[in-house]
């Protein structure tokens, strides 16, 4: 089975145990089985499935069995939509994912947040950016000292650390 399958069921089983309370295997079998994906498997194959999945978690320490009855150890948060879009993701210094990204203002030195500040791209129309080479250059200005400042994408956009890093 490939790992992106396997994942999707580990999820759903996850999902189940955490929405149904501490379930045993026979249970999360059951509701497994109402699940589309799920409905066309076997019996056999769907318990081997389980039966896979609760030896994994176990070992990892991530589930727990009391009284027969299987319950997740860790907390499963979801973030909120506010996340980075995909490709925008920047490493902060703590290493977590960031998608708030900098400029260094080349006249005063200050560090500009681009999240807070107004960006503006040399040409507006973005197939003759493409044309004339410069899609990636943009113009930003400072708020500590008013420079209006030419960035490039490529080379001046750096993540923006935290001031304990």
């Amino acid at each position: 089975m490939p790992r992106a399958v396997r994942t999707d069921k580990d999820r759903i089983y996850r999902d189940l145990t955490i929405k149904h309370g501490p379930l045993t295997n026979v249970e999360l079998c059951r509701y497994a089985k109402e699940i589309t994906g799920f409905d066309k498997m076997s019996d056999f194959a769907l318990e081997k499935d389980v039966d896979r999945l609760v030896k994994y978690h176990l070992e990892m320490g991530t589930l727990v069995r009391e009284n027969g009855a299987l319950t997740w150890l860790l907390p499963v948060s979801r973030p909120a939509s506010v996340g980075p879009e995909p490709g925008q993701a920047f490493l902060s210094g703590d290493g977590f994912l960031t998608s708030r990204a900098a400029v260094k203002c080349r006249r005063c030195g200050d560090t500009i947040d681009l999240s807070t500040v107004k960006k503006r791209w040399r040409l507006e129309n973005r197939y003759l950016a493409l044309a004339l080479h410069v899609h990636h250059f943009f113009r930003v200005t400072c708020p500590g000292c008013g420079w209006d400042a030419r960035c490039d994408t490529g080379k001046d956009v750096k993540p923006l650390l935290s001031p304990g890093s």
